[in-house]
């Protein structure tokens, strides 16, 4: 919304005296003092104005859109803003010019005194050292407006108190970067180390989710939920068999080699009792458990364990989810299972957990059993997924590319700014992409009008390319052929390039 004030101030000097009211320059303030009740009882700020024209053009109290919290400073959500007034407060305020060079400004600011009011708040809090001081500009038309329409707000903190007297109270304010004690930047950066926390959005500022899975969408825009695994080393694990650069899901009984990676499904902290379970068929299970909306869904994985019937526990293998339903508060949860031999049913005992998927790398070779399982043998197994804490770690992830190795398009080739489409062609000529040197060939073809190729589609994207295949047209009569290349974005298992914000990594959160 703040494009508007852009407008404004290119169509026309925003003066009050020479434009009308609306587009009068409006400056408020704030002192804000965190558990100060500055502004009464439940309130820690102070509103006012230096006594600038209302819209009404009197040099009355002023209302705007203000934050509930500190935090929600820019936020696009009416409802975390209340509509609070600024009442008129003789008051000087100099100092603040920007400069490219130099020391940075050190503002000051002076109150009238007159009847002790800032006395009584110095008093109290202090000389309001490290009270913030909030400036706030807009045009008179947009006051009301929710969420504010604003210039961008300068943000000054009391450093210390100048004088106090009878009459006026001065402070000398510094600006967020030179308040002293506190370090620049907040967080340490050391080369080009990350410092979030891995898949920790709530906390550590990194939005990767904690299952590694992540929609896709693929050259034919089919979108696919994909698992994207990525070592500490930044290379891609991807599924297939046990081996250092692929993965298998853990199986007991099986042998495992140093290195190598699996897949396994961690039970979680929560854990719900089973009331009763009974047998489907001969490979479906249904587990009933109090309570409903408890977030199971199909696909999902649960961990049963703690029967007293053997058959029926699989606390080493974990059960996959095939229906949820409801019924009588409680849910009934249906998983694909062997049929337990000897047992139909029984009626209580045991828990079920959800399960998160996690990959795992091997620490040492062995066989395995239910007490050398991942998550619980930490001699054998170690978590695989790890960040590598660098760019490049980033990149991996966040630019995970499913068409890497691929033929994304075909298309003419450019001569002096026009395509390369052929000329007189009689029928759609037939398209053959070069096969790469390990993988699948890529395949495509084309229609024609008015003699030229009007459209290409690639029916197979292929996959192994490491760079663009040639591609030849055959057949079709023409006067003049097409010539065509063909597109590849990355070689495969090659990410794109991801763009990194300005004070954060891809997907980091910005927390104030």
């Amino acid at each position: 919304m703040n494009e508007l004030l852009n407008v404004d101030l290119q169509e026309q000097s925003p003066s009050a005296e020479e434009t009308a009211s609306g587009n009068a320059i409006v400056t408020l303030f704030e002192v804000y003092l965190k558990d100060s009740d500055l502004g009464g009882a439940g309130t820690d700020k102070l509103y006012f104005h230096d006594g600038t024209k209302s819209p009404a053009d009197s040099y009355g109290s002023i209302q705007m859109y203000s934050p509930d919290a500190e935090s929600s400073w820019g936020s696009t959500t009416a409802s975390d803003y209340s509509l609070v007034t600024y009442t008129p407060f003789p008051f000087e305020f100099s100092g603040y010019e920007r400069r490219t060079k130099g020391a940075l400004p050190r503002p000051t600011i002076r109150f009238a005194n007159v009847n002790r009011d800032f006395t009584v708040y110095n008093t109290n809090h202090d000389d309001l050292l490290g009270a913030k001081v909030i400036r706030r500009k807009t045009l008179a038309k947009y006051l009301l407006e929710n969420p504010p329409v604003e210039f961008p707000k300068e943000i000054y903190y009391v450093e210390r108190l100048v004088s106090e007297n009878q009459i006026m109270v001065e402070f000398e304010l510094t600006t967020n970067f030179d308040v002293r004690g506190v370090l620049l930047p907040s967080r340490r950066i050391v080369a080009a180390r990350c410092p979030w926390k891995y898949k920790d959005s709530t906390v550590g500022g990194c939005d990767w989710p904690t299952d590694c899975t992540k929609d896709i969408t693929d050259n034919n825009s089919s979108t696919t939920s994909q698992k994207i695994y990525v070592d500490v080393d930044d290379t891609y694990i991807t599924s297939g068999s046990h081996g250092a650069t692929t993965y298998s899901v853990w199986a007991d009984a099986t042998s495992y080699t140093k290195d190598y990676f699996v897949e396994y499904y961690i039970p979680l902290a929560a854990d719900y009792t089973v009331d009763a379970a009974a047998s489907v068929d001969s490979t479906h299970s249904r587990y009933t458990t109090e309570g409903t909306s408890l977030g199971f869904s199909v696909d999902d994985y649960i961990n049963v364990r703690g029967s007293a019937v053997a058959v029926w526990d699989h606390e080493k293998i974990h059960l996959k989810i095939s229906a949820v339903s409801e019924s009588g508060g409680n849910t009934l949860i249906t998983v694909i299972s062997p049929d337990p031999s000897g047992f139909d049913s029984y009626t209580s005992g045991g828990l079920i957990s959800k399960t998160r998927n996690t990959l795992f790398k091997c620490l040492r070779t062995h066989t395995s059993d239910a007490p050398r399982r991942p998550g619980v043998a930490t001699a054998d197994w170690e978590v695989g997924d790890i960040c590598g804490k660098r760019l490049t770690s980033c990149r991996m992830r966040y630019g995970y590319n499913p068409n890497a190795g691929g033929v994304e398009s075909v298309i003419g080739k450019t001569a002096l700014g026009v395509q390369i489409l052929g000329v007189g062609y009689s029928s759609a000529p037939t398209i053959a992409i070069a096969a790469p040197s390990s993988g699948t060939t890529a395949t495509a073809t084309c229609t024609v009008s008015g003699g030229a190729i009007n459209a290409i589609t690639v029916t197979n994207a292929g996959s192994g390319y490491s760079s663009p295949p040639a591609v030849t047209v055959s057949g079709g009569s023409p006067s003049s052929p097409a010539v065509l290349i063909a597109v590849c974005r990355g070689a495969s298992g090659e990410p794109d390039d991801v763009p990194l914000p300005y004070g954060g990594f891809p997907g980091a959160v910005t927390y104030s």
